[in-house]
Formats: structure tokens, C-alpha cells, sequence
């Protein structure tokens, strides 16, 4: 019995220690909740100030500067390089020789023409003075014959000498002729072995090296023309040839600086990859930048009025466009138009002019939900 009674007071204690133990927990649990909750960091925000007017509409491409005076030097023959004098970088001037072709075989042919030529003139002075000698005695039996001194037979037998030595004549002054124009195309075709350049200008690129063999068509250097203008080649969609034509304005730049200039002609033909072409024309090369640079080219198609916001503070998602307005340290979304955007700027109605709205990365303003507290940051200073 005294037994049961211990095990009957152990059982009663655990259990009110298991009381004791979940009051405990309970009354925590009211504590933590009585407790306030901690207060929500705003999220700090740039901001800016949107305002009434009118922005470029423009679209955006690459160009291509280049002079507009160029030119690929290579052999009209085949023959070995035994010098190019030029590299990448080389000023040349109109006339300065560039490389220098193997021309023995072509000298040989020369010198050997005009050994031909020689002789053939010889040969015209021997039959020229035959034929003096032979009309003589033709003027010589020709008086005698009218004068009855000698026969007919005799007579034509001199004229007939006399036709032979003129047609001798004749066919060697052709073959003197003929030689002649020989030696002067083989001294062209020398003339060949030394590239000259075509205009002044400056080597941008080098294809060949001495020993290499030449042959025609294959490009020993490329030439661009100095002070002689230069053009942006810009390659559009063949739909964008409605609105970009000739004059349409156009802003190049390079990232850092920028100039205006205007479209001076669409090409009629499109190119092997289906796009347009238009060209714009410089006096001078933009930017202090070599020939071959790209530049950023911007058309400006039209100009749209409205309220202007920066390019960053527009969100575009499948059911629309809006901005995130700041008022009162909260950010509201707010649905707005699109009328018209450039790489800056967008054009848009639905909110006012004078209204702060957050600008930055589309996935950092997706976040900024309706009502969240919000710190507006201009200049770098915070503002509540």
C-alpha cells in the first residue's frame, strides 16, 4: 500500500510540472504578441521629376565610317613580290611606288621586241631605197616607152618591178608598225611590276609579304583617300526606307560625343542581306576616329509631344506600361501611354507634369508594389 501511494505522488507531481510548463509557453506566447512589431525600412529609390515637351522619335543603328575614296592595289599580272615598301599606317602620296614585281622574264621580252623593231626598220630603210631605185629606172623606161624607144613588154615589166618593191614597202613599214605596238605593250606590261599609288592616303591594311606570288585580283594592300570626305554606311530593315530618305536627320556618336548630320542617300538596290543601305556623308572623319571605326547612328523619325520621363522609369510588361509614382513615402504604380521613346527619353500621357517617379533597373521597379514605403533619393540625398 505504501507502494501505490509513492507511485501516486510521482505521477502527481510530473503532471503538474507539465502544467506548470505549458502555462509557461502560453504566457510567452501573449508576451511576443503583445510586443510591437518592428517597423518596415523604407526602400531607398531615385527619383526624378517628369515634365511637358517634345522628344525625338529615333531609331537606333550601327554605321560604318569610311572614306569615301578607297581602293584594293593589286597585280594586273602574275608575278612574284620582290618588295612591298608600305605597312599599316604608311602615308602614301599620288604616284609613290608601293611594290615591285619580278620583271626579268618581261624585260627580256622587251629588250627582245625592240631588237625585232630594229631590225624590221633596217629592213624598211633596204626596201625603201630598192623602191627609190626601182621607180628611177621605172621613170627612166617610162620616157623612153612614150617616146617609142623601147617595147610595151619592156614597159610593163618595169611597172610590174615597180608594184613589187611598193607592196616590199608597204609591208614592211606594217611590220615595223606592228613591232613597234608590240615593244610598247611589252613595256606597258613592265610597267605593270611596279604598283604606284593611285591618290594620297593611308595604308590600312597589308595582304602580302615579299616572296609571296602576286596574281590578279588578289589585294596586296588596301588604300584610303585622305581629305577627300568620308561616309557612314548604315545597313536598315527595307521597312524603314518610309521614314529614313534622304535628308532625314540623323545623330551620330561614339558613345561620348555627338554630332548632327543628315541621311544624303538611300542605295536603290538592297544589299545580299536583304537590308537597305543608307549613306551619310562628312567632310571630316567624326570624332578623331580612324577609317573602318562604328558609330552608334540615331534617325529621328519624328517629334512627339507630351509628358517627358526618363527612358528608366517606364516598366513594360505583358498588360501594359507604367511608371511608379512617389508620393507621401509610398510608391504607386500608375498605367501610362507610351506616344513615343528614344534610348532616353519616352513620351507618355496619364500622369502630370511636376510628378516624382522612380527610376531604375525594370526588375527593381517591378518590386516597388503599391503602398511599399519608399526613401526618394535626388542628387544622392535622401528625402522622405
Amino acid at each position: 500500500m505504501a507502494k501505490v501511494s509513492k507511485k501516486w505522488l510521482v505521477g502527481v507531481i510530473a503532471l503538474l510540472i507539465v502544467v506548470v510548463a505549458a502555462g509557461l509557453v502560453v504566457k510567452k506566447k501573449q508576451d511576443l504578441a503583445g510586443l510591437a512589431k518592428p517597423a518596415v525600412r523604407p526602400t531607398s529609390v531615385q527619383v526624378a521629376k517628369s515634365y511637358s515637351g517634345a522628344v525625338p522619335v529615333t531609331a537606333h543603328y550601327l554605321g560604318k565610317a569610311d572614306s569615301m575614296v578607297t581602293a584594293d592595289i593589286s597585280a594586273r599580272i602574275t608575278s612574284n613580290i620582290l618588295a612591298i615598301h608600305l605597312r599599316e599606317g604608311d602615308m602614301v602620296n599620288a604616284g609613290q611606288l608601293l611594290v615591285e614585281l619580278d620583271d626579268a622574264t618581261l624585260s627580256n621580252k622587251v629588250r627582245a621586241a625592240g631588237a625585232d623593231q630594229r631590225a624590221s626598220t633596217s629592213t624598211l630603210a633596204a626596201v625603201e631605197s630598192a623602191y627609190n631605185t626601182q621607180k628611177a629606172s621605172f621613170d627612166r623606161d617610162e620616157y623612153l616607152y612614150q617616146n617609142k624607144a623601147i617595147s610595151q613588154e619592156a614597159y610593163e615589166h618595169a611597172k610590174s618591178a615597180l608594184d613589187l618593191a611598193d607592196s616590199q614597202v608597204q609591208a614592211a613599214r606594217e611590220r615595223v608598225a606592228l613591232l613597234a605596238q608590240n615593244r610598247e605593250a611589252a613595256a606597258t606590261e613592265q610597267s605593270y611590276t611596279r604598283l604606284v599609288a593611285p591618290f594620297d592616303g593611308i595604308v590600312v591594311k597589308r595582304s602580302a609579304e615579299p616572296g609571296d606570288l602576286a596574281v590578279p585580283g588578289k589585294s596586296l594592300l588596301s588604300l584610303q583617300g585622305l581629305n577627300q570626305g568620308y561616309k557612314i554606311i548604315v545597313q536598315i530593315p527595307q521597312e524603314q526606307t518610309r521614314d529614313i530618305i534622304a535628308g532625314t536627320q540623323a545623330l551620330i556618336s561614339d558613345g561620348k560625343e555627338q554630332l548632327e548630320a543628315v541621311v544624303t542617300k538611300i542605295y536603290p538596290a538592297l544589299a545580299a542581306n536583304s537590308l537597305a543601305t543608307a549613306e551619310i556623308r562628312l567632310d571630316n572623319m567624326p570624332f578623331q576616329l580612324p577609317p573602318g571605326a562604328t558609330l552608334g547612328v540615331d534617325f529621328i523619325l519624328t517629334n512627339v509631344q507630351g509628358i517627358i520621363l526618363p527612358a528608366a522609369a517606364v516598366v513594360k510588361n505583358t498588360t501594359g506600361a507604367f511608371a511608379i509614382t512617389v508620393t507621401g513615402g509610398t510608391a504607386h504604380p500608375v498605367p501610362v501611354n507610351i506616344l513615343g521613346e528614344n534610348d532616353k527619353q519616352v513620351v507618355v500621357s496619364g500622369i502630370e507634369a511636376g510628378t516624382s517617379v522612380a527610376v531604375g533597373q525594370e526588375n527593381q521597379l517591378m518590386k516597388l508594389m503599391d503602398g511599399i514605403p519608399v526613401m526618394a533619393v535626388v542628387d544622392g540625398s535622401e528625402q522622405p
